[in-house]
């Protein structure tokens, strides 16, 4: 079934707010990312570069600027993963990208044009190809500045603050509660029921310039059969549909017994948390859906298209094999 009006009906009574974090200013970050141990990757060799520590004087500076919400969440953590690998202080140029997303805001420091006058002047180092890992910008000089620049998609950049980097990326108490009161809407009108995510991007995925350098929408098939897996292990699920086309959906989608609400589109930071807080998810291609997964509990069944981008294409050759340095090893990769 379709639910108009993606925040309609809300519940009278307000969802209760978790716990606040306060304002997170970049000193304080730095503080707290060089004052904890850095430990050595496992799937790292123990000559690893996370060896090359800094005295913590020396910055590593980037400007947020890839794409949207999700590509945006990528360069910030990933920047917090290479400071806390080389004992470098972060510097984000432009924390104002996050202004009204994060509980603990992104804060210029007081220092803010001594810094950007360092970064300015900092030796640039690039990453190569977004979606694999890089070890060169783990293995930093100590003493010397650097500016980072790309997308950073990997999580390996940083896999060993996974935890601290959940809770640096938790969404303001709006954002949360308006999520929150369209989940708790959904388990009333199914009690009992396991609730699964499924987003859905296709349109901007099917323009030219996306198709000629490679990417590869879900297709029907990808869908039905994730979903139709969650129904053999679930047999009470409901699958919650996010996307901007509920028509397309509509159409493609194979529900059984009513079991499948499509929502409208809300902003992409509440569909984001919406999705986030399902138990389940299936994904599409993108960071959006990456993101959603990461933030949900450890015990989720994550589901994504085994083939994202087409062989041998301009956007496949970004990515290592099997995607391993950007899907997240536990997720499960379904045909389609």
């Amino acid at each position: 079934m379709v639910v108009g009006g993606f925040l309609a009906n809300r519940i009278s009574s307000p969802a209760q707010p978790p716990v606040c974090m306060s304002s997170l200013n970049q000193t304080v970050l730095s503080k707290i990312l060089i004052s904890s141990d850095v430990s050595i990757k496992s799937s790292l060799k123990k000559s690893s570069p996370y060896d090359h520590r800094d005295d913590g004087t020396s910055i590593v500076c980037h400007t947020i600027y890839c794409g949207r919400l999700g590509n945006n969440l990528f360069e910030y953590a990933s920047m917090l993963g290479i400071a806390r690998a080389t004992s470098k202080i972060p510097f984000i140029t432009n924390p104002e990208r996050f202004h009204g997303v994060l509980r603990a805001p992104l804060t210029r420091p007081d220092d803010y044009d001594k810094l950007m006058a360092r970064c300015e002047k900092a030796q640039t180092i690039s990453e190569g190809k977004g979606g694999k890992f890089q070890r060169h910008l783990i293995s930093l000089k100590a003493g010397v500045d650097y500016e980072v620049k790309g997308c950073l998609q990997s999580w390996m950049y940083f896999d060993r603050m996974r935890d601290e980097v959940r809770k640096i990326m938790t969404f303001n108490d709006e954002i949360v509660n308006n999520a929150t009161q369209v989940i708790n809407r959904l388990r009333r009108l199914s009690p009992g029921r396991t609730l699964v995510g499924v987003h859905v991007r296709r349109e901007d995925l099917l323009s030219k310039r996306w198709v000629e350098i490679g990417f590869v929408a879900g297709s029907p098939k990808y869908f039905n059969r994730a979903m139709t897996l969650f129904r053999e292990r679930f047999p009470r699920v409901i699958f919650v549909v996010v996307g901007q086309d509920p028509q397309w959906c509509t159409q493609n989608f194979n529900p059984v017994n009513n079991d499948t609400f499509i929502l409208e589109s809300s902003s992409a930071e509440v569909d984001l948390q919406l999705l986030s807080m399902t138990d389940h998810l299936i994904t599409s291609p993108g960071t959006f859906s990456w993101w959603a997964a990461f933030k949900m509990a450890r015990t989720a069944v994550v589901m994504y298209p085994k083939e994202f981008t087409k062989k041998g294409s301009e956007l496949a050759v970004w990515y290592s094999p099997n995607y391993v340095d950007y899907v997240m090893p536990h997720w499960i990769a379904i045909d389609g």
